[in-house]
């Protein structure tokens, strides 16, 4: 079963997603070598009861496909998300929506601007719009074995880590997490990027605070 997102038009961009696509397309395929060669029908449970072990060349396009995801959000970024600009939808009457406040701590507003000073996917954006994005963002406490965003669940909001860890699951794989987000990490902004279905899962392995962007507010602001 192979992997494919739009392509932006900036050819930095389609470099991007060509390998997000195809590092996860090799991972499958290698993992699906090893459930057959185990006789399994199920790789999860084949990999659960010690029958199958990943190769070393699986778990490295495993980590291939997480870095090549936050590549490709960056490179989203830069093409401007253009074939989801469509779905902006301006409000009626000619009114401005109101802004979400939230308030938040000196250190608090402090750690998002630093974070996001440190992200390409908000490279371009101008100091006005960080307030607001720093106005919108929610704080969230993660419980251990939480999910915080389920693979094929519409995407609603993008997330920052302040603190704990997140392990990214894939149901291909089964229960071997495939990337670990600790703080200062970002993740949920493909779904929105592209209007399309959570790509994988993000369940929380140490307990932690979020800080979680609701959809209008990131659409609105990075493309």
């Amino acid at each position: 079963m192979g992997y494919s997102l739009p392509s932006p038009t900036s050819s930095r961009g389609g470099k991007y997603l060509d390998a997000y696509a195809q590092s996860l397309d090799a991972y499958e395929r290698l993992m699906s070598e090893n459930a057959l060669m185990a006789g399994a029908d199920n790789l999860g449970e084949a990999k659960a009861s010690g029958e199958v072990t990943p190769t070393a060349a699986a778990t490295a396009a495993a980590e291939a496909a997480a870095e090549a995801a936050m590549h490709a959000a960056k490179a989203a970024r830069l093409a401007k998300a253009q074939q989801v600009c469509a779905a902006k939808v301006a409000p009626s009457g000619g009114m401005e929506k109101a802004r979400p406040v939230i308030p938040k701590s000196a250190a608090a507003r402090e750690f998002i601007a630093a974070t996001l000073a440190e992200l390409e996917l908000f490279a371009d954006v101008s100091a006005v719009d960080v307030e607001r994005i720093i106005d919108a963002m929610l704080p969230r406490d993660a419980a251990a074995g939480e999910a915080i965003i389920t693979q094929g669940d519409s995407g609603d909001h993008f997330f920052i880590v302040q603190t704990g860890t997140y392990h990214v699951m894939l149901k291909q794989v089964g229960r071997t997490p495939v990337h670990t987000y600790k703080s200062g990490g970002f993740f949920g902004e493909l779904a929105l990027l592209y209007d399309k279905p959570r790509a994988a899962s993000v369940v929380t392995h140490e307990a932690g605070t979020l800080y979680q962007l609701d959809r209008d507010t990131f659409m609105d602001i990075v493309t």
